[in-house]
């Protein structure tokens, strides 16, 4: 799936920029855009869904706000030393992003919200989870089922490149093709008084995991998860989107 939205990223800038007419009434007196970002839907799954507004403040440039409910991916079947995470109380998350757009004058044919456009951008993910964690006798079956509960807030500050489309004179699909980022990403995990074993020593067994699981995060998480169940680090991220919408 994230080839084919990398493929799509790349691909239809260069059908659009080979057009040679355009009817520039396309946009004219249509300064709003609701839609759809199916970005976390491809790459996460059904349950998350992000919507968003933009709306046209002058000739050459708008703003834009996207809000929406998000499911972290499952961390159920993970094994962590003599424990499994066996089970998924609760998994909750909000995505909240704010973009300014600058419309290219001169290289833009239209009227925003059609063309290409760069600009600053805000975006904010938190999560909260409840897992099951269950520790693994000598034959191998589950016992003493303690409750672990983890928050997961990500800000991301950064600087994108885009373009939206305008077909029929009332549907969009907006690409952000390039979005390079600061972020901060932190998260808090708390097990129950229950919990017999080392807290710090499960923290790195499940840091281990969760790398082995998810690779990709292995360069977030060096900075490792506390004793206390804390980790906080800053770094670099890239943004990428893809909406479909309605003008109007």
């Amino acid at each position: 799936m994230r080839c084919i939205l990398i493929f799509v990223c790349l691909l239809l800038p260069s059908f659009t920029l080979a057009q040679v007419e355009y009817d520039s009434t396309i946009t004219k007196n249509r300064k709003n855009v609701i839609r759809w970002n199916i970005t976390p839907r491809i790459l996460f799954g059904a349950n998350n869904l992000v919507f968003g507004y933009e709306r046209v403040l002058g000739k050459h440039q708008s703003l834009s706000m996207n809000f929406g409910v998000l499911e972290f991916p499952s961390l159920v079947d993970i094994r962590v030393g003599d424990f499994l995470i066996s089970g998924e109380n609760r998994n909750r998350g909000f995505d909240f992003a704010l973009d300014y757009r600058r419309y290219f004058k001169k290289r833009n044919r239209g009227l925003p919200p059609d063309g290409l456009y760069i600009g600053p951008y805000a975006l904010l993910y938190t999560f909260e989870l409840e897992n099951s964690i269950s520790r693994i006798d000598a034959m191998n079956q589950s016992t003493d089922i303690i409750p672990i509960v983890s928050k997961f807030n990500v800000l991301n500050i950064g600087f994108e490149l885009g373009y939206q489309f305008v077909f029929f004179r009332r549907f969009t699909l907006d690409l952000i093709m390039f979005g390079p980022s600061l972020g901060l990403y932190n998260a808090t995990l708390k097990l129950d008084s229950d919990f017999s074993g080392d807290q710090g020593e499960f923290y790195d067994e499940l840091q281990d995991a969760i790398e082995d699981k998810f690779p990709g995060l292995e360069e977030l998480l060096d900075e490792g998860i506390s004793a206390r169940g804390t980790f906080s680090t800053w770094t670099l991220g890239l943004r990428y989107v893809i909406q479909i919408g309605i003008l109007f």
